[in-house]
């Protein structure tokens, strides 16, 4: 796993160093401040850069940003490469040991970056500026073309729900430049989110399962904050559409998944709950039972809505996943159960729970594609579940 994120990194950095994708150059008087709308930093950049924005809803206030600002300079006659690149994390604020496992994984990525270049990281220096942690790295290696001596300058900066990314790639003898200095020392960051008002739903695509029973609301397919685009598939009684959300800082996996199960006579509220334990929380925790899970239901609109969460011990292959919530909704013989499951902070994220708030159940259109969605849920009705003693 640790050997992929190497990988994964460096695909993501290296290509855009090397290659140099990034519009016409720019001259060393043409630099502006660069103030992006996701509200983490302010750095001076020149005006002539590409930008590439990938951003993801949490709620009705906030965004989450992967954000990356690439440019060329003309120095000296040489071409060098500047590259501001963000990344927030989905979930709460990162904790000091997060940083420092951050820290570490990148600085080991980027001397396996050098020593697959046949060059070697020259400097690695812990750093806080203005407040915020980081490091400062250099490594150089030789161009196979050119012969030229390279040189990668890179900060690392971190606040607390953002990781920057500064680089500067050139000729050796120019990476501490007055210029590159210029452009290292000129930024400001700024803790938490901007406010970013607008919609959930929205700003998500829709995903309807096989059966037409419920619909989801996820990111696009590309979306980097997704593994991939989410799954779909069935069977005579079951569908079901599932989801992985990446955090790409601690790269902790949320996964959200929907199942709706057809039953030959509706199930009573015993039944359910058992039915949620067997299928659902014991895949996590072998001993549960319906007795040592707490499950809370409400009706609403003609449907019963269950809901449940759990702390659920962790395993060698998913280190990071320690809770789970449901919210099983049926009506009639139909019951659809969503399910989120990761490290408890990014369960019960507010995107967690706006992913939730926007499922749809519309069991009848199983048998009639034509007919109305089920009518709205009741404002604010997880509150009152919330609310019981």
């Amino acid at each position: 796993m640790v050997y992929m994120f190497y990988i994964r990194l460096f695909f993501l950095i290296l290509p855009l160093l090397i290659i140099g994708v990034a519009p016409a150059n720019a001259q060393l008087d043409d630099w502006a401040y660069l103030e992006p709308e996701n509200g983490a930093f302010e750095a001076r950049f020149p005006k002539t850069h590409t930008a590439v924005e990938n951003k993801i809803r949490l709620d009705e206030t906030y965004e989450a940003y992967i954000s990356t600002y690439t440019a060329k300079v003309k120095e000296r006659g040489h071409e060098k490469t500047y590259l501001i690149k963000l990344e927030q994390k989905l979930g709460d604020k990162l904790t000091a040991n997060m940083i420092a496992f951050a820290l570490a994984t990148d600085t080991a990525q980027y001397e396996k970056m050098a020593k697959s270049l046949n060059g070697e990281l020259i400097t690695e220096a812990d750093l806080t500026y203005k407040e915020f942690r980081g490091k400062d790295l250099f490594l150089t290696y030789k161009d196979k073309t050119t012969k030229q001596k390279i040189g990668i300058r890179v900060r690392i900066l971190f606040t607390d729900i953002s990781r920057l990314y500064m680089v500067v790639q050139g000729p050796a003898d120019l990476s501490y430049s007055y210029r590159s200095n210029n452009f290292f020392d000129n930024i400001r960051l700024f803790d938490g989110r901007q406010e970013l008002k607008g919609n959930f739903s929205d700003s998500m695509e829709s995903y309807t399962s096989p059966k037409n029973i419920f619909t989801i609301k996820a990111p696009k397919a590309g979306n980097p904050f997704i593994e991939k685009e989410p799954e779909k598939s069935e069977t005579m009684r079951t569908d079901s559409i599932r989801v992985a959300y990446i955090d790409p800082i601690i790269k902790y996996k949320t996964y959200y998944s929907v199942k709706s199960i057809i039953t030959d006579e509706p199930l009573n509220n015993l039944q359910v709950r058992a039915l949620l334990v067997e299928d659902f929380i014991k895949v996590y925790m072998k001993n549960a039972s319906p007795t040592s899970i707490r499950v809370e239901e409400i009706n609403i609109n003609d449907r019963k809505i269950f809901t449940a969460q759990a702390s659920i011990p962790t395993t060698p292959e998913n280190p990071n996943i320690n809770f789970l919530m449901l919210e099983a909704h049926q009506k009639d013989n139909i019951i659809a159960v969503q399910e989120i499951a990761g490290s408890a902070a990014l369960v019960l994220s507010p995107i967690s729970l706006s992913t939730f708030s926007a499922f749809k159940f519309h069991p009848l259109r199983f048998t009639d594609p034509e007919a109305a969605e089920e009518m709205p849920l009741t404002r604010g009705w997880r509150r009152q579940i919330a609310d019981k003693p």
